[in-house]
């Protein structure tokens, strides 16, 4: 998949002083780039990825019936930006 103009909502799920995984519905590869913009504040945050792994099932404990991003990939982030400005934001 082309992923050059894809865009998709993501679950934050840690923040790290390394870098961010988020949840997704769609798989990436490493190297790809990413334009991070948090829906709560709008700040941004360019990144890059580092690994994909498929999520397990029943992962958010949650059925996929009622899982609106249907997330299926856990998705490692290096952020190009203070990794505490992003989950601490002004």
């Amino acid at each position: 998949m082309d992923t050059s103009l894809l865009k998709e909502r993501a679950l934050t799920e840690n923040v790290s002083s390394r870098g961010i995984r988020v949840a997704t519905e769609h798989e990436w590869k490493p190297g790809d780039p990413v334009l991070l913009i948090s829906m709560q504040d709008g700040l941004c945050c360019q990144a890059r990825v580092v690994y994909c792994k498929p999520l397990e099932k029943g992962y958010l404990m949650v059925s996929e019936a009622r899982d609106p991003l249907g997330l299926r990939f856990g998705v490692g982030l290096e952020l190009f930006t203070r990794v505490e400005r992003w989950a601490n934001p002004p």
